[in-house]
């Protein structure tokens, strides 16, 4: 019996892009929700945060002799939800572990670059950051063979900009492009380090390719990060492209001045149910403008492994502001057939309500967060 790669999140932001790059008979998939519809890839329900992921012994053991890898790409990436994020990230890695013993095979375990200490750390606890901390030490001190493997802020395709989930890199921009955000919280000369997920999927899949075991890899820009400033100038010539008007660039508020003025006030005196949402947007604004670079593997992935990351970080940067603008700020009913499914996907959780977490920060320490667009103007989120 051909033995295949057990893969977890099959379906998630990084998931389909890792999927996309194997025969689909090379894989068995966990799913939770929704059933992958992936061509000749075996897939059963299952949850990462039971015991044997809710399988009863004998389907257990049918999983175990099947597989000779585990790509462990599940996480929740909720920021606010500890016990949601302490079942998910940390006791379902333990099943994975616990799995992965008993097969007898190595684990590539998909973490993330916000663990390194040059991510700004808001005021309290990062409970995404100390889940994916805790996961990361638990497979360290296992023993087993295990490669982890850091991504940076993961945006859309490098080539369209299409992302099938909306993420804090998207809440963010989409506030700045529709001039709904007034004022940031971030470094405005520090830097941003993002990868697209085509280009994270594929490195990921030629480290599994090659069986590359007991190593750590951050997939990130490194030294090539994108600067604040850059990103701003970016994003202006995109929007004077796109709709004949340079955005407004937001006020950039040092996070210590924040920190130690501002927070302390607001927490005084807005009301109780503004304070999640405050604390929400704290998570996010804490990964803009770091002061540092992360380290990045990706000369070393070059060299040692001849895994290259072939794209142009401007470029790639430009596609997404690109479909954002698409996507999120300019209204098309006869849009690309790929912008309506991102939009039914959100749905539940679109940008409206998202952009409402920066809005409402901006509104508390600026005023009018519409800047003077009013009612239905293009501010007005």
């Amino acid at each position: 019996m051909q033995k295949k790669l057990f893969v977890t999140g099959s379906s998630g932001v990084l998931g389909e892009p890792i999927v996309s790059q194997f025969e689909g008979k090379e894989l068995i998939t966990l799913y939770h929700h929704n059933k992958p519809s992936y061509r000749d890839v075996e897939s059963f329900s299952g949850d990462i945060s039971k015991p044997q992921f809710g399988l009863d012994n004998q389907a257990y053991d049918k999983l175990a002799d099947s597989i000779k890898g585990i790509i462990h790409s599940a996480a929740l990436t909720n920021f606010i939800q500890k016990k949601k994020l302490h079942r998910t990230n940390v006791q379902g890695t333990a099943e994975i572990l616990k799995l992965a013993r008993r097969a007898d095979v190595p684990i590539f375990h998909i973490s993330t670059a916000f663990v390194h200490p040059v991510f700004e750390k808001p005021d309290g606890d990062n409970l995404y950051v100390e889940s994916k901390l805790a996961a990361e030490k638990l497979l360290q001190e296992s023993g087993h063979p295990v490669s982890i493997i850091r991504p940076s802020i993961v945006t859309g395709d490098s080539t369209t900009g299409y992302m099938p989930t909306f993420q804090g890199f998207h809440e963010t921009m989409c506030s700045f492009l529709s001039e709904s955000m007034r004022v940031a919280v971030a470094n405005d000369q520090g830097y941003i380090d993002i990868i697209p997920r085509d280009v994270v999927g594929k490195l990921i899949a030629e480290i599994i390719k090659q069986n590359i075991v007991n190593e750590e890899f951050w997939l990130s820009t490194g030294e090539n990060a994108v600067s604040i400033k850059a990103l701003i100038q970016c994003a202006q010539e995109v929007s004077v492209e796109m709709t004949g008007k340079k955005v407004r660039v937001p006020w950039m508020l040092s996070p210590t001045i924040y920190r130690k003025v501002i927070r302390p006030l607001l927490f005084r005196f807005v009301p109780r149910g503004v304070i999640q949402d405050i604390r929400r947007l704290e998570q996010l604004e804490g990964y803009f403008g770091t002061h540092k670079k992360l380290p990045s593997s990706l000369d070393e992935l070059d060299k040692k492994w001849n895994i290259r990351a072939e794209y142009s970080e401007m470029d790639s940067l430009r596609r997404n502001v690109q479909w954002l603008f698409n996507t999120y700020i300019i209204t098309d009913d006869a849009a690309d057939p790929s912008i309506v499914a991102a939009k039914n996907s959100d749905k539940d959780t679109g940008y409206s309500r998202r952009s409402a977490y920066l809005s409402r920060l901006s509104y508390l320490l600026c005023g009018d967060s519409t800047g003077g667009h009013g009612p239905g103007g293009r501010g007005d989120h």
